[in-house]
């Protein structure tokens, strides 16, 4: 039976390094090119416009370019969170926002039971050679979701849902009211 850290290949004897997406760049630098392109050739200033915007988007994402999350022997390092060593961590878990944006966090529980969370849009990973690089080097099962996560998940959905049912059946209880179907 192959061990679950030997499934996820990549060396154990450096430390695991999570780099930012390279696809925002290309993407800026082909518009900025055609753009530019478009300018010159109609003299169309609308198109510089869009160029100058491109331009400083281009240079907004190169300042952050250097930002890495590590993970070795000492702990978690990221840009945002600093240092976290594995002696002050409980446990570790991916959370996700629904919405327009979503975002995706890997969320760290400290023991004073603080959370710190590092955002990972902007990052290019494999969620399980994250998983099992912390699994690997806390030298801990530390990475999942505890019950007590879960049972506070479900509350929260279960309190939300609640609040749901409840709005729906005023509305709908107005709205009876209003086209006279109900008689106060």
């Amino acid at each position: 039976m192959k061990k679950k850290n030997q499934e996820y290949q990549f060396d154990f004897s450096k430390p695991y390094i999570i780099y930012r997406n390279k696809i925002w760049y290309i993407i800026y630098i082909s518009f900025f090119l055609f753009f530019t392109y478009q300018g010159l050739s109609t003299g169309n200033s609308a198109f510089w416009g869009m160029s100058s915007i491109l331009l400083i988007l281009l240079i907004m994402s190169f300042r952050h370019r250097n930002k890495v999350i590590q993970i070795n022997n000492v702990g978690i390092t990221a840009d945002d969170i600093g240092t976290i060593t594995w002696e002050q961590i409980h446990h570790c878990f991916y959370s996700s926002g629904i919405g327009k944006n979503p975002e995706y966090w890997l969320n760290i529980k400290m023991k004073d039971s603080s959370l710190r969370r590092v955002t990972l849009n902007d990052y290019s990973y494999n969620s399980k050679k994250l998983s099992a690089a912390i699994n690997f080097y806390s030298k801990r099962n530390l990475f999942g979701r505890t019950d007590q996560d879960n049972k506070a998940e479900m509350k929260s959905l279960l309190i939300g849902f609640i609040i749901m049912i409840l709005l729906s059946s005023i509305i709908i209880f107005c709205l009876a009211i209003r086209n006279g179907s109900i008689n106060l």
